[in-house]
């Protein structure tokens, strides 16, 4: 997960967020599965925009100011932002209101290109508008549902290799919970 790359920020602490993210998503090998999610206050918009591999046409409101970093973020690393995949009613897709801001949406959750069809569904549960006493805002809650590459097995197996596939998926969706 991504801490809040906080509008107010100045725009050098933003940059160097930016660059620890990519040295990180570098260092990851290909063929571990990757997600990230997180508060990234940019706005992707509801059109596709010469970013079809990487936005699914289901966003919220107009892209901000051109701001296209986590689109070009998404195309660099080929990933997809799995929760402009969906169409959502207007409450999943907004992910920050106040009485200060129009709706926004700002939460996002990414995963490799090559692992969208594992996706199912993603919603973001937004956290509350207003600040907590601390002045942070309550991060949004993601829902992913993944399917799990699994196979039943053939009836010509014994019960404990029966046993064990399902203790497998079992693994499988507690981690991904």
């Amino acid at each position: 997960m991504c801490s809040q790359l906080q509008a107010r920020l100045d725009e050098e602490i933003k940059r160097r967020f930016r660059e620890g993210l990519d040295e990180i998503v570098c260092n990851i090998p290909p063929t571990e599965k990757l997600f990230i999610g997180g508060d990234f206050n940019g706005h992707i918009g509801s059109a596709v925009g010469g970013y079809s591999e990487e936005h699914g046409g289901f966003g919220f409101g107009e892209r901000n100011g051109g701001d296209t970093s986590l689109l070009d973020f998404a195309k660099a690393f080929e990933m997809v932002i799995a929760n402009s995949s969906f169409s959502k009613r207007e409450e999943h897709l907004v992910t920050f209101q106040s009485s200060v801001v129009a709706k926004t949406q700002i939460d996002y959750f990414l995963l490799r290109r090559e692992d969208r069809r594992l996706c199912q569904d993603c919603k973001v549960i937004p956290g509350n508008a207003e600040p907590a006493e601390t002045g942070a805002i309550p991060p949004a809650h993601f829902w992913l549902q993944i399917q799990v590459p699994f196979t039943i097995p053939n009836t010509s197996e014994s019960s404990s290799d029966l046993e064990t596939s399902r203790d497998v998926q079992y693994t499988l969706v507690e981690l991904v919970t």
